[in-house]
């Protein structure tokens, strides 16, 4: 489905959002333990998680014993 919004009003859209330029007063946790906190949370959620990487070990040592058994074949 096309979009209602010409390019102008689209072009206007995106001045209002970017007005208050909410990025410059970001400056993230202040206090140390929410500092300590916030610097978790790449290794608590996603590919870095414990669980994660734990389902990850056994498909890695899998992936290096067959590259080392295909590196010693000639063919």
């Amino acid at each position: 489905m096309a979009s209602p919004w010409t390019p102008e009003r689209r072009e206007l859209q995106r001045q209002v959002a970017l007005r208050p330029r909410l990025w410059e007063r970001s400056t993230g946790p202040k206090m140390e333990g929410g500092k300590r906190i916030v610097a978790q949370n790449a290794i608590k959620h996603g590919q870095r998680s414990r669980a994660a990487i734990e389902r990850r070990q056994p498909l890695n040592a899998a992936s290096r014993e067959l590259r080392g058994l295909l590196d010693g074949l000639s063919i």
